[in-house]
């Protein structure tokens, strides 16, 4: 596996998950630097106000032996491959989860949230 400098530049990765067929990773991540701290203000005061926070998080679909990058989901979180490895399931900021194809990261089927 190649060093992912450039990519992950400024980003703190919090989840990396391998496809089942070990060519393409996943990971879950948010912005970090100066951008950070307005995101932390902006959060703080609409949790304060009663509004929803709005994420910062990314998720980068990465060829495994290059380290090249195929796609990139914004706003995203918690990515798992499906058993085949040919689409990618997300967690939203609003609870819903995203069936995505593992390719382009484009919408193939949307789950409201379950309470």
């Amino acid at each position: 596996m190649k060093n992912l400098r450039g990519y992950t530049d400024n980003l703190g990765i919090m989840t990396l998950r391998f496809s089942p067929d070990s060519r393409t990773l996943a990971l879950t991540g948010y912005r970090r630097g100066p951008k950070l701290l307005m995101t932390q203000i902006r959060d703080t005061t609409r949790n304060l106000l009663g509004w929803k926070p709005k994420y910062d998080h990314e998720i980068l679909v990465l060829e495994a032996a290059t380290g090249r990058r195929l796609a990139r989901a914004v706003n995203s979180t918690r990515p798992f491959y499906s058993p085949d490895g040919t689409a990618l399931a997300t967690q939203e900021p609003d609870g819903s989860t995203r069936l995505r194809d593992i390719d382009t990261v484009t919408v193939k089927r949307e789950e409201p949230r379950v309470e």
